[in-house]
């Protein structure tokens, strides 16, 4: 087994492994300084925050519980009395409030400095942030699986635009496995989900 590799969508796609298979996962891209707007010394860091707020208000809905539903069924009484029901339940779209953000940067210290240490700091907090999809690549490479799924041919990407996403907003990590006789790769792959309940791998 090799170590877990990084790529980001869709412009590093071709670094992908292309000879072997393994176990993948797709992740919420933290946005480069470039991306906030923090280009260089003179850059507006307002502009940076602002941009901030943005991104973590847009991706916040990726981590909400999925819909649930069921039935319930009244008890304690004769069964031709009973009453059945059908339950949905979904999460409001609640978003990180912008005070958030304040009270861990106080608007009256708007300094580059002070700007990229609290981006750096939720960058790194990023690393904690539960994967959104886990699969294997068993019967085909890592790369050619990775093409299925950016050329829409699997529902992943439908699901990746139910809650707001783009691919440039994903980043793709992989094992890579050289022996898969070894290990029973679709048990790994319930394993893993079943561990990280991935939300995209919900079906």
């Amino acid at each position: 087994m090799m170590s877990k590799r990084f790529y980001r969508l869709p412009e590093e796609r071709d670094s992908v492994p292309r000879d072997v298979g393994g176990i993948y996962q797709f992740r919420v891209r933290f946005p480069s300084n470039f991306e906030l707007g923090l280009v260089d010394d003179k850059s507006d860091v307002s502009t940076a925050i602002a941009n901030l707020q943005d991104f973590l208000e847009r991706v916040s809905p990726t981590f909400q519980l999925p819909t649930l539903d069921g039935a319930l069924r009244s008890s304690g009484i004769a069964k031709h009395l009973r009453q059945h029901f059908l339950v949905r339940a979904e999460a409001q779209n609640r978003k990180p409030p912008s005070s958030f953000l304040e009270h861990i940067y106080p608007k009256n210290e708007y300094t580059l400095g002070a700007a990229m240490s609290v981006i750096d700091v939720i960058r790194d907090a990023f690393t904690m942030a539960p994967p959104l999809y886990i699969g294997i690549a068993a019967e085909q490479s890592l790369g050619m699986r990775l093409d299925q799924h950016l050329a829409n041919t699997t529902q992943l990407s439908e699901r990746i635009k139910s809650v707001g996403l783009s691919w440039s907003m994903i980043e793709y990590q992989c094992i890579p496995i050289h022996d898969l006789t070894t290990i029973d790769m679709r048990k790994l792959e319930m394993l893993l989900q079943s561990i990280f309940k991935p939300k995209l791998s919900i079906r």
